[in-house]
């Protein structure tokens, strides 16, 4: 299965807003103030016995307000799954969240009401607040203290979740150093609430961008041949679809 480990010397840390702290070595990270919705990825594990976060009446450990709308892909059915806050009968009594997702019996949404949903890490989310301009906070344990980062797509997985853990931005040039041609990453465009695709053609011959237009809000493509280009600023998560079941490992020496 999917697998992340994050680390960094605090040095490091510091200087793109990422903070270690504590024996325990805590790292936290910011996204999306002011922005209507954002991604999230969670590169850190929880601390806690479970592992994982139990979203009841927050999201990470922020508190949610109704209206709150956390997204995940699935890749299963090529859509977002979805949970939105009702708030609170009174004072606090939670109304739960509305869960959204697509059945594979109908293939059609289906709405349900649950107390609680998890999150782990390694998840995209995507985060829409109700205000439109509240940001989230992602913290918790960095279990390495290497300077050395990894994921892992399994052999046997056609699809899957990829993020960057690291505290530096992502461009195709890091995707290059373990890619092969025929693989896609696909990144949220929040404007057209859609997928743009970067395809992999081979060793200098770039990737084929499959993106949206503003002026036509039809797809356009075209070919990237800039390696610098970033894909994936620090945090931020998306798919990616291997040409072959081999699975992929891409590794990061943090200097």
């Amino acid at each position: 299965m999917k697998k992340l480990m994050i680390a960094a010397s605090a040095a490091l840390v510091a200087t793109v807003g990422l903070c270690v702290e504590s024996a325990n070595i805590v790292g936290y990270q910011a996204f999306g103030t002011g922005d209507y919705i954002t991604t999230a990825g969670a590169a850190f594990t929880p601390i806690n016995a479970a592992g994982k976060w139990t979203c009841d009446t927050a999201v990470f450990g922020n508190d949610s307000v109704a209206g709150d709308v956390v997204y995940t892909f699935s890749s299963e059915v090529w859509n977002l799954n979805s949970w939105q806050f009702k708030g609170f009968n009174g004072s606090s009594e939670s109304l739960g969240w509305a869960y959204n997702y697509t059945d594979t019996s109908t293939w059609e949404p289906a709405d349900t009401v649950v107390a609680s949903f998890e999150l782990a890490k390694g998840d995209t989310v995507y985060f829409q607040p109700n205000d439109g301009v509240s940001g989230l906070t992602v913290s918790g344990e960095v279990l390495d203290t290497t300077k050395s980062a990894t994921w892992t797509l399994a052999a046997g997985e056609w699809i899957g979740d990829i993020m960057n853990p690291f505290p530096v931005a992502t461009t195709l040039a890091d995707l290059e150093t373990f890619a092969k041609a025929g693989d896609v990453i696909y990144v949220f465009n929040y404007t057209f609430w859609n997928l743009d695709s970067y395809q992999y053609k081979g060793a200098g011959l770039g990737w084929a961008c499959n993106t949206f237009s503003d002026q036509t809000w039809e797809a356009i493509d075209y070919v990237v041949t800039d390696t610098s280009t970033v894909v994936l600023p620090a945090g931020v998560g998306g798919c990616f679809q291997p040409t072959d079941m081999d699975g992929r490992t891409w590794t990061v020496n943090l200097k």
